[in-house]
């Protein structure tokens, strides 16, 4: 590994947004709906006053006060994504189901560093800052439907479903398989995000899940993961909860388990429980990186995400 120049980084943050597919026997047509120029740009007005879309960044962001630690005391100290704000790029598409039913697709690219400070050797005295670049891509799909034909389209358009979010970078070494997340006594098993859909309000369907601030009975994520890596992954958990005095973000998941397949491939599954949630509109997001991406520095950024949308109220 080549050393990198060392340099004095002082706060260190991260966003990631992630993605989802959209329902394949949706049968999409080209055909436009009345109105439908108008129509889009109520949706996307909608799409962008919701703090399910916009609360990504902060339940995103590694903290603001030290680089997030890594689970394991191997060379690396400490490391985060920091994320070039200027660019962000989201594009809105659209596809007509019939006449009262619209999916839009949310892509949004973007790029950034990764900062690792790091030792090369135990002996050494000093810690490395390497810099590494990395750009990913973010989509999910967001159902809606018309519920009314007044002159006011933003007053038409509700918001149905959202699909689970999934996303990273191109060609991830590392793949997400299953997620189930523990709520208290029930449970979410979600094995192909293209096709799970949560409802945001309406009767039907997986019903996104909704809890009072005052919810105790405690969490637990546990998810399944491909990894072309013979060196366990690096996992985290995204979510907002209370510890050691301020809100935080991001915590590691434990290695629970390991398959080696026999060509080539790992099956490992992580897993991690916390209590406390904050009042609002968000996603828990699990993320798992490849070890390389933070190990070696020279090794590309690899990362593969899905994201739950939930409510505290």
């Amino acid at each position: 590994m080549r050393r990198a120049t060392t340099a004095i980084v002082g706060m260190i943050a991260g966003s990631l947004f992630l993605l989802a597919g959209c329902q394949k026997n949706d049968n999409p047509t080209d055909a436009g709906i009345s109105g439908l120029t108008t129509d889009q740009q109520a949706i996307q007005d909608i799409i962008a006053s919701d703090s399910l879309f916009t609360s990504d960044a902060v339940s995103l962001n590694d903290g603001s006060a030290t680089l997030a630690k890594s689970a394991t005391a191997i060379l690396p100290g400490n490391w985060g994504r920091d994320i070039d704000f200027n660019s962000v790029n989201r594009t809105v598409t659209f596809q007509t189901v019939d006449d009262s039913t619209v999916i839009a697709t949310m892509k949004t690219l973007f790029s950034g560093t990764v900062w690792i400070r790091a030792k090369y050797a135990l002996t050494d005295t000093a810690r490395t800052t390497i810099a590494k670049p990395f750009s990913e891509s973010v989509t999910r799909f967001v159902r809606f439907v018309k519920v009314a034909k007044t002159n006011v389209p933003r007053l038409n358009w509700r918001m149905r479903e959202i699909s689970v979010a999934q996303g990273g970078t191109t060609n991830a070494a590392v793949t997400i398989n299953q997620v189930r997340f523990f709520m208290g006594t029930d449970t979410l098993t979600i094995a192909d995000p293209a096709n799970y859909w949560f409802r945001t309000g309406m009767p039907g369907g997986h019903q996104m899940p909704v809890f009072s601030q005052t919810f105790m009975q405690g969490f637990r994520m546990e998810v399944t993961v491909t990894s072309t890596s013979p060196d366990s992954d690096i996992v985290s958990i995204h979510r907002p909860y209370w510890a050691l005095g301020r809100w935080q973000y991001r915590a590691p998941m434990a290695l629970v388990s390991q398959t080696d397949n026999g060509d080539g491939t790992f099956t490992r599954v992580y897993a991690c429980s916390w209590s406390g949630i904050r009042i609002g509109r968000h996603h828990i997001f699990v993320g798992v990186l490849t070890r390389a991406s933070i190990f070696d520095d020279q090794a590309p950024f690899s990362s593969h995400y899905w994201g739950i949308p939930f409510i505290v109220q």
